[in-house]
């Protein structure tokens, strides 16, 4: 327990191992507003074998490990190098991480990973840089008011759990999906902005049970054919329960990188019990606002 303070510094890292009950923070210098900014302390690998900058692997069920306002830098050594994550878990734990005002940059793998965790929060963060921006798999997670930007793969990939609040995140520019759910169920996603994320701003595969409303889309899903149903902003796949309300889809050419639109604004393959209502589009797609075979839905409420 307790509270570890860092100074102003460059700290070379095998991986930090955070204990029960302890906060590791500093005072916040990096700004949120350039996403080049390190701010002056900050946690790098020591070299290109560490296999992640902090590490949540060691808390036991109490958990509760606090980690705040620090900056980490991958440097893009090694090839799948994590910012934050918890190497060696297999299973869900009720381990409470927190994880707040932290900018991860640079890592070859994931920049925050809280995998096998329960009742997490991450807020107030800033991941750009990385192969992807966030991981999870587990329930009871809490994603509020981070930015996932300009990442190399997804801005978040989320998998094999239930129960999360995915609010006022900003997803952008990242060169897989923004969020991608994969066999995840019991979600909520409101006040989100998905902004020229080269797949779907969010993909629901084999998911049930997400609540989709109040989000903003522009101009995602423009580089259609690396993955299934990538030419669209919005995309359900073999998915039921999803209700897709009240979201602004908007389709745009960036004027400094020349970025098209998708061809949909959505894009609906077997789905069951599903509701498509109430969206605002705005050249949602250059084809039309939604592509749907109603012959492989079942019970579903579509109407745009």
């Amino acid at each position: 327990g307790g509270y570890v303070y860092l100074p102003a510094g460059t700290y070379k890292l095998a991986a930090v191992r955070m204990k029960n009950n302890v906060c590791l923070y500093c005072d916040r210098t990096w700004d949120p507003d350039n996403m080049d900014s390190r701010g002056s302390t900050v946690l790098v690998p020591r070299d290109a074998s560490v296999t992640c900058v902090v590490s949540l692997q060691d808390i036991g069920d109490s958990g509760n490990p606090y980690l705040l306002n620090v900056c980490i830098d991958g440097q893009n050594l090694g090839k799948s190098l994590a910012g934050i994550a918890s190497p060696g878990m297999a299973g869900v734990k009720g381990t409470n991480p927190h994880i707040e005002n932290v900018r991860v940059l640079n890592c070859t793998g994931v920049g925050i990973d809280i995998s096998f965790h329960a009742v997490a929060r991450v807020n107030g963060c800033t991941v750009t840089g990385c192969g992807t921006g966030l991981k999870v798999v587990g329930w009871d997670q809490f994603i509020s008011d981070n930015v996932f930007a300009g990442n190399k793969g997804d801005g978040a990939y989320i998998s094999g759990g239930t129960a999360m609040g995915f609010h006022y995140n900003r997803v952008a520019w990242n060169d897989g999906c923004g969020v991608r759910f994969d066999g995840f169920g019991r979600v909520t996603l409101t006040g989100n902005t998905f902004d020229s994320n080269a797949q779907p701003g969010v993909y629901f595969s084999g998911s049930s049970n997400m609540t989709l409303h109040e989000n903003l889309f522009i101009r995602n899903g423009w580089a259609p054919g690396s993955r299934q149903n990538g030419d669209s902003q919005i995309s359900i796949n073999a998915s039921s329960g999803i209700n897709v309300t009240d979201n602004d889809i908007q389709a745009a050419t960036d004027s400094l990188t020349s970025v098209k639109a998708p061809s949909y604004g959505i894009i609906g393959d077997r789905m069951t019990n599903c509701v498509i209502q109430g969206n605002r589009f705005k050249n949602g797609g250059t084809k039309g606002k939604l592509q749907t075979n109603d012959g492989t839905n079942t019970d579903c409420a579509i109407s745009v």
